[in-house]
């Protein structure tokens, strides 16, 4: 029987805007073969797509929180695609416009159109320490190799602390 691990990687990404001043980007997969290695090439590919929204956010001059939103939703949907995953995320320009349970899903589906794979979930969150816990726990009964859950959180500090949440959540999570 194969050991299961749990890892939960999480990177910041420094911003200047008055919206975002750090975002967490939070990667919890189960897995087997990766075991204690550094971040694999789906991990390297959304890190590298949503570290470009900051200073998109700076040009543009994006007030609020919706571009905010759309924007990492995006950059989601489209590692998904460069994977040939099909997509699903709301106000964006993926397979199917609708919100299915998760901010942003990565499927594949047979030629019935019925789901028969899920490869990634994500929850993003700019609310607070309570919003983030709820869209966490979400991540966390998904069935899929990753999850990733982007918020807001102010500071270094902040995030390290809730990042120490997430770990003990991981921890305390049991499936039956």
């Amino acid at each position: 029987m194969k050991q299961l691990h749990r890892r939960l990687f999480y990177q910041t990404i420094p911003s200047r805007s008055f919206w975002l001043q750090r975002v967490a980007i939070a990667v919890y997969d189960d897995y087997v073969a990766n075991a204690g290695k550094k971040m694999d090439t789906i991990e390297r590919n959304i890190v590298a797509e949503l570290e470009e929204i900051p200073s998109r956010a700076k040009e543009e001059e994006w007030s609020g929180e919706s571009p905010w939103t759309r924007a990492v939703k995006q950059a989601l949907v489209d590692v998904g695609r460069k994977f040939h995953w099909l997509t699903v995320a709301n106000g964006c320009d993926s397979d199917d416009g609708s919100e299915w349970l998760y901010d942003v899903v990565w499927y594949q589906a047979d030629k019935s159109d019925h789901f028969v794979d899920i490869f990634l979930v994500a929850e993003s969150e700019w609310e607070g320490e309570n919003a983030i816990k709820v869209d966490f726990e979400k991540l966390l009964v998904a069935r899929t190799k990753y999850r990733v859950m982007i918020f807001q959180a102010g500071s270094d500090e902040n995030i390290e602390r809730i990042a120490a949440q997430m770990k003990l959540w991981v921890a305390k999570f049991r499936r039956a």
